[in-house]
């Protein structure tokens, strides 16, 4: 059950259509299921309250989980074995193509927002479900120092429930999350999509639809299957300079990473020249840095997948990844 006081009717509107459509298509399979809505009157107000079949962990920390993976090394990826990664990712498309194909677009698809399938626990007995809350409570102290009678004693952890996913041949993995959900004849000004994530249309701040969840998609061929993310983009603050820096050097990255910018994209991007030439030619604007050397220059994505590739890929396979990644191979 989650409780979300922001929940919009958008999104209550897209889960009962998509609950109509579901049963007419198998690849609704792989979208968490709305089970029942309901309001709570709590001692902050009033809830409204989504209810969803249970799931598991999220394709971002059952990776942490798996014994391959144990003790985490320093400088060694961690990483799904290449069948599951492949699971992941076809599963991931799936569920793309029932909400596209039914005029949804998801507008944050990470590896947060994809679920594992859990076993089926309604044969289960409460004492085999219980889980150990002494080592989870933490308790909750006072900041402005005032009573509060509505503050809880105590709250506790969430604890993973990573022991209970199928990870046989049964294993699935479904989109959860359609708060930013929106339909694709009307998009908001703007989405939650992570920095790294993020399509040029979003970061340029032009007009968006299903391509944007195409893109994130493409981007976590790469991440699902190395363990590395294929763009490192950061933020180091709030103001509107900080948010300039984080956009040129992601559109640097995907200009050199995965190939050539467009020219109407460049046209968008209002500092390119101040990075690129008029022959295309990689710019240095900070010429007090590193006594105005050459700028610093990505590798391609063919070279970054294979030094981060696991060993059962093989080339051909390489080169079928860089290319539905976008790549040029």
């Amino acid at each position: 059950m989650v409780a979300e006081a922001s929940t919009t009717d958008m999104e209550l509107s897209i889960l009962n259509h998509l609950a109509q459509l579901a049963p007419e298509d198998t690849n609704s399979e792989h979208v968490t299921t709305s089970l029942d809505t309901l309001r709570y009157d709590g001692p902050n107000g009033t809830h409204r309250c989504l209810v969803f079949e249970l799931m598991g962990p999220t394709a971002a920390s059952l990776v942490e989980e798996l014994p391959e993976n144990k003790p985490k090394k320093f400088g060694k990826p961690q990483r799904y074995p290449y069948w599951i990664a492949k699971r992941v990712l076809h599963h991931t498309l799936r569920g793309l193509a029932f909400l596209h194909q039914n005029g949804v677009v998801h507008g944050d698809v990470q590896p947060g927002n994809l679920l594992f399938a859990i076993d089926d626990i309604r044969a289960t007995s409460e004492a085999e479900l219980k889980q150990d809350q002494t080592s989870t409570a933490v308790p909750v102290e006072c900041v402005d120092c005032k009573d509060d009678r509505w503050a809880p004693k105590q709250l506790y952890l969430k604890q993973s429930l990573h022991q209970r996913v199928r990870l046989g041949s049964d294993l699935c993995v479904k989109l959860s999350d359609l708060g930013t959900a929106f339909w694709a004849t009307s998009p908001p000004s703007n989405t939650l999509t992570p920095l790294e994530l993020r399509a040029p249309e979003l970061i340029l701040h032009k007009p968006f639809g299903t391509g944007i969840d195409i893109w994130s998609f493409g981007c976590l061929i790469f991440e699902v299957l190395t363990g590395k993310q294929l763009f490192a983009v950061m933020m180091l603050g709030h103001e509107q300079e900080e948010q300039d820096e984080a956009d040129n050097d992601h559109l640097i990255q995907i200009n050199e990473i995965i190939g050539p910018l467009p020219q109407a994209i460049m046209d968008a991007w209002p500092r390119a020249p101040k990075w690129y030439g008029p022959e295309s030619q990689r710019l240095q604007p900070y010429t007090n840095l590193d006594g105005g050397g050459e700028p610093y220059k990505f590798e391609s994505l063919d070279v970054l997948f294979t030094q981060q590739k696991p060993p059962e890929i093989n080339d051909e396979e390489s080169r079928t990844v860089s290319i539905v990644s976008g790549g040029d191979t």
